[in-house]
């Protein structure tokens, strides 16, 4: 028998129908408990071939959807069959009792199925799961058909034997790389849904596989990020600006992580150094002008020191900057710098101010004055006459 699907009116078969209307078929089978029906079939060549309708197993009634052509629908009737059904998510070989991390539903035409069922036979199958957001699927047994376009749905088209189904799944990749009191670590990677773009990572949590993660070590002042470890094996770092010129951040990538990682980093203190200055006294007693300190490292904020007392220490690394102010009729002579007298391009440094970079032991500067200008030195001969000379 049938009925127009939309208007349930009913249609006496073999019948016109207007194109694009939908006809629901019903069978009634002899003796419904010895048969039963096994699929539906249809023909657009008048009989000649015949196809299964797709999902119409073991159901007594099918809809033909959107009519368009000419179309032969046979119901095909065999002996009545059941099979079992069984289905489990598993995480390796240990099957997942857990709702919380995943669950596995099936349905036949709207109706719930149990695992371990005892089905008719030849029923279409659709299975559903749904998973904790810090598990991935990992794939589906060979027996059904994943959905193209959403992989947590999968089908079996036919139910034709006893039938187990089994879904597996792994839970992602954990990354942890812990606190410290020297320095910080962060991790980011690029944002899922725009990779010009990052986000951050946080510790302990998971991520998905494949994933890229930069990890960043940061020192606080008078520090530097040391040995840095992924799983007990010692991995290179490299500085956040290529060169270090400008930081002391070390980066490195953890890449296509599949598995859990452990991050450990280790800051060392730098080393200090004193820096002593002082005004050579070309008398006793007397200075020609004064000298003044300041220091810088890489240009970061933490290490500028305006004023640098003498006898202070800096980091290793440190840039110096010495400015020396003569006296009235006076000018700079010469630097030492532990000893060791100033040139450039051969020539004694004589500018007020004089650069020690970068720092990498202890320093010791000194600054010697002179009279600028010629000195005319005017005195008497030994008869009274009196002579000049330009010393």
């Amino acid at each position: 028998s049938a009925v127009n699907a939309e208007t349930e009116d009913a249609v006496i078969l073999p019948a016109k129908a207007e194109e694009g209307t939908s006809i629901t078929f019903k069978a009634t089978v002899t003796n419904d408990s010895v048969n039963m029906v096994k699929e539906w079939q249809i023909s657009t060549d008048q009989g000649a071939t015949f196809r299964t309708a797709k999902g119409s197993g073991g159901s007594d009634t099918f809809t033909l959807y959107n009519v368009g052509s000419d179309t032969v629908v046979r119901a095909v009737v065999t002996k009545s069959q059941t099979y079992t059904l069984n289905y489990q998510v598993k995480i390796g070989d240990t099957a997942v009792s857990d709702n919380s991390i995943a669950s596995l539903t099936a349905a036949s035409n709207g109706q719930s199925l149990a695992s371990g069922s005892t089905l008719s036979a030849y029923i279409p199958v659709e299975f559903d799961l749904t998973l904790n957001d810090n598990y991935y699927l990992v794939g589906w047994s060979s027996n059904v058909e994943v959905d193209e376009k959403d992989s947590t749905k999968a089908a079996l088209e036919s139910l034709t034997s006893n039938t187990g189904v089994i879904v597996n799944i792994a839970e992602k990749p954990v990354i942890t790389f812990g606190t410290y009191t020297d320095g910080t670590v962060t991790a980011s990677m690029p944002d899922p849904s725009d990779d010009t773009k990052e986000v951050t990572v946080e510790n302990g949590v998971h991520v998905a596989p494949g994933s890229d993660v930069t990890l960043s070590f940061a020192p606080k002042k008078g520090y530097e990020a040391g040995i840095v470890k992924v799983n007990n094996i010692a991995v290179d770092t490299a500085f956040a600006d290529g060169n270090g010129e400008t930081t002391d951040v070390r980066t490195c990538m953890i890449s296509n992580i599949r598995a859990n990682q452990n991050v450990e980093a280790v800051f060392t203190a730098l080393k200090q150094y004193s820096v002593k200055y002082e005004v050579v006294e070309t008398i006793v007693g007397q200075v020609d002008g004064s000298l003044s300190a300041s220091a810088g490292r890489k240009n970061l904020d933490a290490y500028i020191i305006e004023d640098l007392d003498s006898g202070d220490s800096v980091c290793a690394g440190a840039d110096l900057t010495f400015t020396a102010v003569p006296k009235s009729g006076y000018k700079v002579k010469q630097w030492k710098v532990n000893g060791q007298v100033q040139t450039k391009a051969g020539l004694t440094v004589t500018e007020n101010t004089l650069c020690v970079s970068p720092v990498e032991n202890d320093v010791t500067v000194t600054v010697e004055f002179i009279q600028s200008g010629d000195k005319l030195t005017i005195q008497a001969d030994e008869n009274g006459k009196i002579v000049s000379a330009i010393a």
